[in-house]
């Protein structure tokens, strides 16, 4: 997270989201709130695993290749 400048705490904040890489297993967002003014008050970098979603019952593990 990193803190670029003040907010007021009774101003109106909007944040909006970009993803910058979305992968096979890994994928990166860049977060960005702004005041009242439109100036960017925070950045902040998520990053998250992600998996293939499978069926219920389907066998988990190195061994079993996904279908």
């Amino acid at each position: 997270m990193n803190y670029l400048r003040p907010a007021l705490m009774d101003a109106e904040l909007s944040f909006t989201a970009e993803i910058v890489h979305r992968g096979r297993t890994v994928s990166a967002a860049q977060v960005t709130s702004r005041g009242s003014s439109g100036k960017p008050c925070t950045l902040g970098t998520v990053t998250c695993r992600t998996r293939p979603v499978r069926e219920k019952g389907s066998p988990v593990g190195p061994n079993h290749a996904q279908q």
